[in-house]
């Protein structure tokens, strides 16, 4: 398991030119599917790498498959994020009864699958099952059950 903490500006090397193509500035995550779909490697240059293309995550860097990897923003969640709308350490986060739980101070997910596991808050883990959406002004998820 990786944090989202420990990815955050580290090198994106693309393993057939041995090129760094940029370095990670966040991810796209879908609250549907709870898995990372892209790493955005820039806010100046709006390139994204699909999660997909992801060789492996070392301590020193992102390895991925091609340069050509490296490519504009595609999909809706990929816009949002090229326009700043991301999961992020420091974003607020709220249940859907309208409560804030906090801020967001990481993210727990699966380096080779992208399956987000947990947002730490505190000493709280929110387990992903209960994320439902990710936006400008916060991140949302279901209320705690009784």
């Amino acid at each position: 398991m990786s944090s989202l903490r420990a990815l955050l500006r580290r090198p994106v090397v693309a393993t057939d030119t041995a090129e760094q193509l940029g370095v990670v500035e966040g991810v796209v995550v879908d609250p549907a599917q709870r898995r990372i779909l892209a790493v955005h490697l820039g806010a100046k240059t709006d390139t994204f790498v699909s999660w997909d293309d992801v060789h492996s995550v070392g301590s020193d860097a992102v390895m991925v498959s091609s340069s050509a990897a490296a490519r504009a923003p595609r999909g809706p969640f990929e816009e949002r994020a090229a326009a700043g709308v991301h999961i992020a350490p420091g974003k607020r986060l709220l249940d859907d009864g309208g409560d804030e739980l906090g801020e967001v101070d990481d993210v727990e997910f699966d380096d080779s699958t992208g399956a987000v596991e947990g947002l730490s808050v505190g000493d709280t883990t929110v387990t992903s099952d209960r994320l439902r959406g990710v936006g400008s002004y916060a991140v949302v998820v279901a209320r705690e059950p009784s």
